[in-house]
């Protein structure tokens, strides 16, 4: 995918060292080998001799929205193409014109007609910003991206042409089929006994509260059987932290480097950050990052992060007030991103937002762009899953890293972004809450949970954050939040500290290479760290 809106190096958000979709685009030949055949993985060209070519169904992108429908319906295909002059201009889903109509019929008279007759071209995503597959691309790459991404159809591009759609169905298919004996999934008896007492939905109702509850108390005691017992009463104790980058001026800009920036000590005065976080009492967490090239064009980039993240915090103290459970953070982000969206206020932010449901005992999280979320655990824990990339297990190092969060990227240093601006064709580039990657992780008391912008993660590769955290625990026990904030702290000035060395390449710098971008050393940008423990809830008195 390509990014409109580009950050630049001076002030703005860059991506996350360690996510490798984002730099996939630019992957010499040698590298995306590795991606099409290693261990002898399946390719998206073994599915399609498999399961066929599917074919691609097109629509004149001047067509109504109601002749794209009727193409889909009666092809029975969740995805098209838009086109203009025989060239591709971009893709629609079946879920694009559904939310599309969604959002234009309202109660207004007329307002579903026009709905119906606008263009088709209003509700594809352009063809520059499509992320395609190659038959050579293996299936993990494939699962991949459309689990990052929430999509479910990839165009299959060869020779510069898409000759084909690659559906979620075609890959969970073929799948099976490898997995399964022939006899077990084809011909009469098998269909008659995958679906014997399971057609018919004639005498269904829709389940009440009481079944509801049987069917969670049911879930409990699975997750009971799978696992040790583990409390069900969870909160998390927290402590936040933030820099502006230290090149920072009073009037907003900033220097490229040291001897551009003077002798003067360096720039400390968290208001100066383009970065925005909140943190609530209950366990309600989220983090913004502003684009500091708003700046060349006579915009204030903190304001639009900042008044969203006040409109999270205002729509979570309402919608929690008189609920037993916390809102969900999509819903949150965008009820606020509506609201600020009304106010017509320039700039552009990514976006995290981070919660404790203690009913499930889970992290509920919603990020949009290339904030990092993590998650570690004491590996002395019979809960650490093997398998999980971590610094090595020993005494020195006694953290097991248990959840890296999926970061969204237009392409190397161009993340996903809400934003907003007074020109239709910019403001159209620019993504919307529904992008975001929204995911749940079971959480255990004594879980370390770090949330921070780019300016942690670009400058300190995650294995040597695990190995920083558990070292800083040796010395400071993190179990309240004064512990919590100076952890916070910690990280963010051990990043500003990287991030001003010019001789050791940093993730960014790695990662920039990568793309056939010269940089060298650290990445000085805004840094905010939000550090947080999962711990059991005090037995009430």
């Amino acid at each position: 995918w390509c990014r409109r809106v580009r950050r630049d190096a001076s002030g703005g958000t860059g991506s996350r060292a360690q996510q490798q979709l984002g730099a996939s685009a630019a992957r010499g030949p040698a590298e995306e080998e590795e991606w099409a055949s290693a261990a002898g993985e399946p390719s998206v060209l073994d599915v399609m001799a498999a399961r066929g070519l599917r074919a691609t169904s097109e629509v004149v992108e001047t067509s109504s929205v109601l002749e794209a429908l009727r193409v889909l319906t009666e092809r029975r295909v969740g995805s098209a193409l838009s086109t203009r002059d025989e060239r591709v201009s971009g893709v629609f889903t079946a879920r694009d014109l559904l939310r599309f109509l969604s959002e234009e019929c309202g109660e207004e008279e007329g307002s579903a007609s026009r709905a119906l007759s606008a263009p088709v071209s209003r509700v594809a995503t352009a063809a520059e910003k499509i992320l395609w597959c190659s038959p050579s691309d293996g299936l993990t790459r494939v699962r991949m991206v459309m689990r990052a991404l929430g999509v479910r159809n990839l165009p299959v591009v060869c020779a510069g042409a898409v000759v084909g759609m690659l559906t979620a169905k075609d890959v969970a298919d073929f799948s099976l089929e490898r997995a399964s004996e022939p006899r077990l999934l084809g011909g009469k008896d098998a269909f008659l006994r995958a679906t014997h007492g399971r057609s018919g939905l004639a005498s269904a109702t829709v389940a009440d509260a009481e079944t509801r509850k049987t069917l969670l108390g049911q879930i409990r005691r699975r997750q009971s059987e799978l696992e040790p017992p583990k409390t069900k009463r969870l909160e998390l104790r927290l402590g936040s932290y933030a820099l502006p980058n230290p090149f920072k001026r009073r009037d907003g800009t900033v220097a490229t480097r040291r001897r551009d920036f003077g002798a003067e000590e360096s720039s400390d005065d968290p208001e100066l950050s383009e970065d925005a976080h909140f943190v609530l009492d209950g366990g309600y967490v989220g983090v913004f990052d502003g684009v500091g090239s708003w700046r060349k064009v006579g915009v204030d980039p903190r304001r639009y992060p900042r008044t969203l993240a006040a409109y999270c915090a205002e729509e979570i103290a309402d919608r929690w007030r008189d609920a037993r459970r916390p809102p969900k953070p999509q819903d949150v982000l965008s009820a606020a991103w509506r609201r600020l969206q009304a106010d017509r206020v320039p700039g552009s932010t990514t976006a995290c937002l981070v919660t404790l449901d203690d009913d499930l005992d889970s992290l509920n999280y919603a990020n949009l762009g290339d904030a990092g979320l993590v998650v570690l655990r004491d590996v002395e824990s019979t809960r650490a899953r093997s398998g999980t990339t971590s610094a090595p297990r020993d005494r020195a190092h006694p953290k097991a890293l248990v959840l890296v969060a999926p970061q969204q990227l237009r392409d190397f240093n161009l993340p996903f972004q809400l934003g907003w601006t007074n020109t239709h064709a910019a403001a159209a580039a620019f993504e919307t809450p529904q992008h975001a990657v929204v995911a749940s992780f079971p959480v255990h008391p004594g879980d370390l949970v770090l949330v921070a912008t780019d300016g942690l993660f670009d400058n300190l590769a995650v294995d040597d954050l695990v190995r920083f955290v558990a070292h800083f625990e040796t010395h400071h026990p993190l179990t309240d939040n004064h512990h919590l904030a100076n952890l916070a702290q910690a990280l963010a000035e051990h990043a500003r500290h990287l991030s001003l060395d010019e001789h050791t390449d940093s993730p960014f710098a790695r990662l920039a290479k990568e793309n056939d971008i010269m940089w060298s050393g650290g990445m000085p940008d805004d840094v905010t760290v939000v550090a947080m423990r999962v711990v059991r809830r005090p037995e009430p008195h």
